[in-house]
This record gives structure tokens, sequence and C-alpha cells, in this order.
């Protein structure tokens, strides 16, 4: 039973390890570290025991589940964003099916659409930017994001 007590914990430290690396630039190692951690964390929060959990384990289970995802993005257009779009589009995704207000889920929208609009995928950045808006409506991060790509997009969606 302790263990599953501390599972959050244990994947949010591996994923802290992760963005460390990311960090110091190196985004090769961020992607090696962080992807068996995309596998992971889903099953942490899709497990038969994540209701069972304590409310802190399962807060932390869905907070390093978001950031391992924002890790991802953020080292796939590190090493070559145009290549990773499916990819970027698929973590996104991920972030949106659990998202709820009150969870991070949001932050991995905006880099999702930071990075496909860096890619030039003008239709994905501004479909994760809404869906982040809506998550996060007063977040002036969100406002600020949503109001650059649609000055950067202004024909798309």
């Amino acid at each position: 039973m302790l263990a599953a007590m501390s599972v959050g914990r244990e994947l949010l430290q591996r994923v802290r390890a992760a963005q460390e690396e990311l960090g110091t630039g190196d985004a090769g190692e961020a992607l090696n570290l962080v992807q068996p951690l995309l596998t992971e964390t889903g099953e942490a929060l899709r497990g038969m025991d994540f209701l069972s959990r304590s409310a802190e384990d399962r807060a932390q289970v869905l907070e390093a589940f978001c950031y391992a995802r924002v890790t991802a993005i953020l080292a796939l257009e590190s090493v070559g964003a145009a290549a990773a779009v499916p990819r970027i589009r698929a973590l996104a995704g991920e972030a949106l099916d659990v998202a709820t207000p009150g969870n991070d889920a949001w932050k991995a929208l905006c880099a999702a659409a930071e990075m496909l609009a860096r890619s030039g995928d003008a239709e994905g950045a501004l479909r994760a930017v809404e869906a982040a808006s809506r998550l996060v409506p007063e977040e002036e991060y969100v406002t600020r994001l949503r109001a650059s790509l649609r000055s950067m997009f202004p024909h798309a969606g």
C-alpha cells in the first residue's frame, strides 16, 4: 500500500528531472527521459487503483501527467517541431482528455499552441489555445497567447 501512495510523487520527481535536463539545453536527453513517463503517467491516471489513492497522490499523478506532456512538447520543438507536429497534436489531445478547470492541462495546451505556431500549424495552434482559454478564461498568459496567435494567423480558424 505504501508504494501505491507514493506513485505520484515518484512520477513527478522523474518528470522534474526531465524538465531540468531540458533546462540545461539537452532536448534529446530530456525527450529520452520523458518518453517512458508519457506512458507511465497515462497508465497511473487510468489505472483501476487511481480513485483509491490519496487525494495528494491523485493530484501528483495528474500533475506529472500534464507536465510530462509539457516537457515532451517543448523537447520535441527543440529537436525539430515541424517534423513533430503530429506528435505535438497528439500530446495536446491527451492533455485535453484530462482537462478540467483547476488542473494543469491548460499548460500543456499552451505549450502545444506555441510549438505548433512556430511550426506553421495555425489551425492546431489556435485549437489548442482556444481549449486552454475555455479551461482558464481569466489566465493572463492564455489571453496574451490567444491574442498573439490570432494576430499571427488572422485568416485561420
